[in-house]
C-alpha cells in the first residue's frame, strides 16, 4: 500500500515518478516494487490501491540456467561452436599407417630377406626351447632360444612400411614354409604334397598383399 507524503491533505495520493522500461514485444511495463499506472482510480478523494507490479520481463532466447548478463546464445557453450567451426573448416588427413615405398627389384629381395631372417629366429629360438623341454636338451639350450626369441621381435621392424598388421600377416606366410624347411633338414620329417601345395597358395597370397601398387 501507497503511504501518504507528509503534508499532504486527507484524500490526496503525493504523485511519484514512474520508472518504465520497455520490455518483449513492445509493452511498456513499471520496475518491480513500483506504483502500476494502468491501475484506474475507485474515486475521487479516495486512497487507490497501489498494485505492485512483480513481472519480470524474461528473453524468449534466454534457458533455464543462463545468467541474464551474458550474451544471448542458442545454448551451446564456446567450445561447442569452436567445435563445430573446426569440424566445418578442418578434415583431419587419413592414414593407413604405411608411408609410400616404390617396390623395387632391390627393395622386394630385401623385404623378403628380413621375412627369411625372422622366420629363422623365430623357429629357431622356438625350436631350441623345444628341445630343452620336450627332448630333454640341457636347460641353457631353452635360454638360448629365449635370447633369440627376443632378437626376432626386433627383425620385423627392419621393414621398410609402416603397417604393423600387415608386416606381420605377410610374415606368416613365410613363417609357413620356413617351418616345414626347417623340420625337414632337422628333424627329418619331409613335407608331403598338400604341404607344397598349401605353401604355395599361403606365399602367393601374402606376396599379393605385401606387394601391391597403392
Amino acid at each position: 500500500m501507497s503511504q501518504l507524503a507528509a503534508g499532504s491533505r486527507p484524500g490526496e495520493i503525493e504523485s511519484a515518478p514512474i520508472n518504465i522500461r520497455p520490455v518483449s514485444g513492445g509493452r511498456l511495463r513499471p520496475a518491480a516494487g513500483e506504483i502500476n499506472p494502468d491501475v484506474e482510480n475507485s474515486g475521487a478523494g479516495s486512497v487507490n490501491s497501489a498494485v505492485v507490479s512483480t513481472a519480470v520481463a524474461v528473453r524468449p532466447t534466454e534457458r533455464h540456467g543462463q545468467n541474464p548478463h551474458e550474451p544471448l546464445t542458442s545454448g551451446g557453450s564456446d567450445a561447442d561452436a569452436l567445435s563445430l567451426e573446426g569440424d566445418a573448416n578442418h578434415t583431419p588427413a587419413v592414414s593407413d599407417g604405411d608411408r609410400k615405398v616404390h617396390w623395387t627389384p632391390s627393395a622386394i629381395a630385401a623385404s623378403v630377406l628380413l621375412f627369411c631372417i625372422a622366420g629363422v629366429t623365430e623357429i629357431g629360438g622356438g625350436w631350441l626351447v623345444w628341445q630343452s623341454i620336450r627332448e630333454e636338451r640341457p636347460w641353457w639350450w631353452a635360454l638360448c632360444g629365449a635370447v633369440v626369441l627376443v632378437a626376432y621381435g626386433f627383425v620385423p621392424t627392419l621393414q621398410p612400411t609402416d603397417n604393423f598388421g600387415r608386416i606381420f600377416a605377410v610374415y606368416g606366410g613365410f613363417f609357413i614354409i620356413l617351418s616345414y624347411l626347417w623340420g625337414w633338414a632337422l628333424d627329418g620329417t619331409q613335407p608331403d604334397t598338400g604341404d607344397w601345395i598349401g605353401t604355395g597358395v599361403a606365399l602367393f597370397g601374402v606376396c599379393v598383399a605385401m606387394f601391391w601398387r597403392r
